[in-house]
């Protein structure tokens, strides 16, 4: 498996967007839209591949100089439960070191929280709901 940046003009990026709509929108009995997907070109994407093909993709959505948001944030269900989704999380972080950004930020799904505590995420404030799914705000310092 291999971590790689890609943008919005390339295969991965479509390849993204298919496994985004499989494992956070059809589930939901909804459908990827323009609206999620409008901002894509002024976000930093990266992947995990395997064989040519996207396993687990995540958005960053720069917020200010110092900050960026995690969007996005998708493993194929195939590989959940493996590694994947922390390898590609942990990359990205090293990615951004050499950068102005020293925070992530995210809304995440309650029932990932786990998930992103052990990566080293904190939790702030109570539960709230987006598109129906309750969710809490969690942050991380990278430097």
């Amino acid at each position: 498996m291999e971590f790689r940046p890609y943008t919005t003009t390339e295969n991965l990026y479509q390849e993204s967007l298919h496994l985004r709509n499989k494992e956070l929108r059809i589930p939901l009995g909804m459908q990827l839209s323009e609206e999620d997907t409008c901002d894509d070109p002024n976000r930093l994407h990266f992947a995990i591949v395997e064989q040519e093909h996207i396993v687990a993709s995540v958005s960053l959505q720069p917020v200010n100089e110092t900050k960026v948001k995690v969007r996005q944030m998708v493993v194929d269900r195939a590989y959940q439960g493996k590694g994947v989704g922390a390898l590609l999380l942990s990359s990205a972080e090293k990615t951004l070191k050499g950068s102005t950004f020293s925070i992530i930020e995210m809304d995440a799904r309650v029932s990932a929280e786990p998930f992103y505590a052990k990566l080293g995420y904190q939790s702030e404030g109570g539960t709230y709901d987006l598109k129906g799914i309750p969710h809490v705000k969690m942050h991380k310092s990278i430097k």
